[in-house]
């Protein structure tokens, strides 16, 4: 009975150790790939910036002033490539006025379309004319660039180069101090990280989310009783300010601590405030469920896992309750509820497993809307929330909106009477990144079918020690 139930524990913990780090890894070599290819990209679009095959209108022409400019390139935000070719058309007018206070927007605008070298020139050009307003506000936007692109140690470095106190605003500085401080803890720099969180302003939106950084932090460095003294302090603080979301994910991240340390009545008590309608719900019903499992208390981790097993809304609690809720009925000596139950859910977890294999030998790089939905209801949120790791990960990268994005620009450029020889280099970029995803939802099946997996050998474990005890 007992076996069970702890190699539910020991596979979720390794898992999640063992595809953490294995994640990681290939989530480096990814962010390498797109940071080559991005570059790649750049480079054959200044290109046809400098040939003007992409040409301007002409209401970009002659233009006098920086808001003149400004007014022409919202206008044209719609076709992007066009809005970059008013821009390199008016380089002199924004070198003229490089002190303008709109400059680093524009380089904010050619950093995110991916048009990196025209955004560098400006940074250059500051830099050359000792602009150091510009400069540190230019470095503050490219530093934003790195940090969407996951690529930390850049964010930084850039940001140490920056005079933030003098230079960015209250709100640009607690923004560069919250990057900075996730992405040292992203290369496992905590100490640092703490160091920096603490000097966001309290009234910044993002003090909130630093504080649970700052928790998660200690716990990674086994300092829980700090981790949970900052954790209670920071939940009082955001009840007293309605920011009733982010108090729920502190909760969420003390229970599940709270439950590691063996505190489980505390544990049930912090899962217990998180509201019916909060987005952590399912979450919160999911540590009651297993609190109650440490505590013996049966009855009431059968209602938590219950509740899940009947919620309509999927996702990957919701999943793990079907074979919760007939271990839960096992412990209470309700065998055959228990046996049913985990034919029902042996069942379910093996249609699931050889849909993803149907999935695997496709190979396609745009799976099924079932398919997704198998991988979401596993991996991911029906809320759209982080999941309980991807918070204690800080950041959540989604590859699929990333990379579809920049697809679509260039297929945006693709719609121009370009050389031969540039559409065929755009056809081989636009193919690198379709493999590019490719890679990342194999991967995302992959990860899926482990999950399941392992679910459908506790189900047939399960049955045969029932089978045998008959």
């Amino acid at each position: 009975m007992k076996l069970i139930f702890g190699n539910y524990f020991v596979f979720l913990t390794l898992f999640i150790i063992f595809n953490g780090a294995y994640a990681q890894e290939k989530t480096i070599d990814i962010n390498h790939e797109i940071l080559t290819l991005n570059k790649e990209l750049s480079s054959i679009t200044d290109n046809l910036y400098q040939l003007n095959v992409i040409k301007s209108p002409l209401s970009c022409k002659n233009i006098k002033s920086i808001e003149n400019l400004i007014e022409n390139i919202q206008s044209l935000s719609h076709d992007m490539p066009i809005a970059i070719s008013c821009i390199v058309e008016n380089i002199d007018l924004l070198h003229r006025s490089i002190d303008h206070k709109s400059i680093p927007d524009i380089a904010w605008f050619l950093y995110k379309n991916n048009a990196i070298s025209i955004a560098d020139e400006l940074l250059a050009f500051s830099i050359n004319n000792f602009s150091k307003y510009t400069e540190s506000k230019i470095k503050y936007q490219k530093a934003k660039y790195y940090f969407l692109n996951n690529h930390w140690v850049n964010v930084i470095n850039l940001l140490k180069e920056t005079n933030i106190e003098h230079n960015l605003n209250q709100e640009e500085s607690d923004y560069a101090y919250y990057i900075t401080a996730v992405s040292l803890q992203k290369i496992q720099q905590h100490r640092d990280a703490i160091k920096v969180y603490s000097a966001i302003d309290k009234n910044s939106d993002y003090y909130g989310v630093s504080q649970i950084n700052i928790a998660v932090a200690n716990i990674l460095q086994g300092w829980w009783t700090d981790a949970h003294l900052i954790l209670k302090k920071s939940i009082t603080r955001e009840m007293k300010n309605k920011n009733y979301e982010i108090a729920d994910r502190m909760r969420l991240i003390l229970g599940f601590s709270q439950i590691h340390n063996e505190f489980y009545r505390d544990a049930r008590n912090s899962f217990r405030d998180i509201g019916v309608n909060s987005p952590y719900v399912n979450r919160a019903m999911l540590g009651i469920g297993l609190s109650a499992m440490h505590q013996k208390d049966f009855s009431s981790a059968l209602n938590a896992f219950s509740f899940l097993s009947k919620n309509k809304i999927f996702d990957s609690y919701t999943t793990q309750s079907y074979l919760l809720t007939p271990f839960a009925h096992e412990k209470l000596g309700q065998r055959r509820i228990a046996e049913a139950q985990y034919t029902q859910a042996a069942l379910y977890y093996r249609q699931k497993i050889q849909l993803l294999e149907q999935a695997v030998s496709t190979k396609k790089s745009q799976y099924s809307p079932l398919i997704l939905k198998t991988i979401t209801d596993i991996t991911q949120e029906s809320d759209n929330q982080e999941s309980l790791i991807s918070i204690l990960n800080l950041t959540d990268t989604n590859f699929n909106k990333k990379i579809n994005s920049i697809l679509k620009n260039i297929e945006s450029l693709k719609k121009y009477s370009l050389p031969k020889k540039i559409l065929l280099h755009l056809n081989t970029i636009y193919q690198k990144y379709e493999n590019i995803l490719l890679e990342v939802q194999h991967h995302e099946i992959v990860n899926a079918q482990a999950i399941y997996q392992s679910y459908l050998n506790q189900c047939q474990y399960a049955l045969a020690r029932l089978y045998d005890e008959n």
